[in-house]
């Protein structure tokens, strides 16, 4: 690979903005701190205002100035020699006699280093990496617990049972692929899952009948939110169903997806959304909340429709998509989980997951339309400006571009105890996780496939390889990707090493392609 090139050609993409607001433009990255794509900023215009003087420092304490028509123009003019660390802007306006109006805005942010190609290389293969993850995981005592039939409650995170049964459930049915040999225990563990799932579930004749559980228990925010469901999590435990139906030859547990498919077309609001949380004593909403975004619900309803073989849901999920393309317009894509405070402001809270999620769902069924594609390439690009931490200046990385002595000066900046390259949850967690992690080797991978970019490519390999670094001999991959990954083996959640292996089995299916 020819690393100076895709290094050179990461770098001139950095130039280009990222749907930069305006007057008639919303500001998605109003809430943003940090940046590797030249931002714009939501400046005030001053009355006479003919022209404004920009002025940004680096944290080298460079000046760099440029002058544009309107305060919200993009710093693309000086962005490529910003130094990657803290940094601030102020824009001046200026009359047609080049008095001064005063300041129009400031702003103090991170220019975060962009995409280098010179990083450490993987330590093992991806897919001994994905088979070492799924049998730390098989081998788990938590899981294995499950022959029981009831959870072990010494792993506080099955106090989310909906989430974390239905990534078992999946898990076990993937790894029962991959090793023929442990089929039928695998097959155990997934049904004794399922079908406590069932038995837990909202009984019928009350307002949200059959809906399987958010919460249980008293750990973590199961204890407030004991009494409600979150509508992205029975979508979740359905597509488990089906699949578990289908290897395990049972009828009941598709049977049981339709009755959970069957309360999603009910609860179905105008808009084609859902509301995103509901009481379980009453059906009524929690609060104003709306599903973000409803793909996981989509997705599931598709596969029920193509195990059934009926269209009967076809009207529900044709009421969602101008729902999703609206998503695509505003560029809100708001994070929702389970254990995180909500939030109705826009842009307060965004998360690179809703944003892949929807382009994947749209694109596949879809396929070719120019506004999507046009969205694809976007999100393509905010989710690595806002999510991936490529490198600390100081560390290998800079031997690519960065050749000034001054900046390899060791750690400094946020990222001191972080294992970069690496991938950030949401504004409200903005901590390195290992499904983000995946859930972006998924998406540089889907690009790929439509651009035929190698660049994406080999984002999607630099990622891999930092999972193969962090991996334990075990197969164990923490959750967080902070300090060491035995710090945070008590806090490891079981759907985040799920996705890691599935990114990484997917990732292996590309190794024949030369950069």
């Amino acid at each position: 690979m020819d690393r100076k090139f895709y290094a050179r050609k990461a770098l001139e993409d950095t130039l280009i903005p990222i749907r930069p607001g305006s007057d008639t433009a919303p500001f998605w990255n109003r809430c943003a701190t940090r940046f590797i794509f030249a931002p714009a900023f939501r400046f005030k215009k001053l009355d006479g205002a003919v022209k404004y003087r920009f002025t940004v420092t680096d944290r080298l304490e460079n000046v760099y100035t440029f002058e544009a028509d309107t305060p919200y123009a993009p710093l693309s003019p000086v962005w490529k020699d910003v130094v990657p660390g803290p940094a601030a802007v102020t824009a001046e306006g200026f009359d047609q006699a080049e008095n001064s109006l005063g300041e129009s805005g400031r702003f103090q942010f991170y220019r975060n280093a962009p995409f280098n190609a010179c990083y450490p290389p993987k330590v093992r293969e991806y897919r001994e990496c994905a088979e070492k993850a799924y049998r730390y995981l098989f081998d788990l005592p938590s899981i294995r617990h499950w022959k029981t039939g009831e959870p072990d409650w010494s792993y506080e995170l099955n106090c989310y049972p909906s989430k974390m049964q239905a990534s078992i459930i999946c898990g076990m049915l993937r790894y029962a692929d991959l090793r023929p040999e442990i089929r039928e225990e695998a097959l155990e563990i997934a049904e004794k899952c399922a079908d406590r799932l069932i038995a837990k579930a909202i009984p019928s004749g009350e307002p949200l009948e059959y809906l399987p559980l958010t919460y249980e228990g008293e750990y973590r925010s199961a204890k407030r939110l004991s009494g409600t469901i979150m509508m992205i999590y029975p979508a979740e435990v359905g597509s488990a169903m089906i699949k578990l139906a289908e290897a395990a030859k049972k009828s009941a547990y598709l049977d049981y997806a339709r009755k959970i498919a069957e309360q999603y077309r009910r609860l179905q609001q105008p808009n084609g959304s859902w509301h995103l949380v509901l009481r379980i004593d009453s059906g009524a909403p929690l609060n104003e909340n709306v599903f973000s975004e409803p793909t996981v619900i989509l997705d599931f309803l598709k596969e029920l429709a193509a195990a059934t073989g009926s269209g009967e849901w076809d009207e529900t999920i044709a009421r969602s998509i101008p729902y999703l393309r609206e998503m695509c317009r505003t560029f809100d894509w708001a994070g929702q989980f389970e254990d995180t405070e909500l939030s109705t402001e826009p842009y307060s809270n965004l998360s690179k997951h809703m944003a892949c999620d929807v382009i994947f769902f749209l694109l596949k069924n879809f396929p070719g339309d120019p506004e999507i594609i046009r969205a694809a390439r976007e999100v393509k690009r905010f989710v690595e400006d806002q999510f991936i931490v490529w490198e600390q200046p100081g560390w290998i990385g800079t031997s690519a571009l960065y050749t000034d002595d001054r900046l390899q000066n060791g750690k400094w900046g946020w990222y001191d105890t972080w294992h970069v390259p690496t991938a950030l949850e949401q504004y409200r967690f903005y901590c390195p996780v290992d499904a983000s992690m995946a859930k972006l080797i998924r998406y540089f991978l889907f690009m790929y496939d439509l651009d035929g970019d190698k660049l994406d490519l080999a984002k999607a390999r630099v990622l891999g390889d930092s999972v193969t670094q962090f991996q334990e001999d075990s197969g164990f991959i923490s959750t967080i990707f902070m300090g060491k990954p035995a710090d945070w083996r008590d806090c490891t959640w079981i759907n985040c090493m799920y996705a890691s292996a599935q990114a990484m089995n997917l990732l292996a299916q590309y190794d024949n392609i030369q950069l």
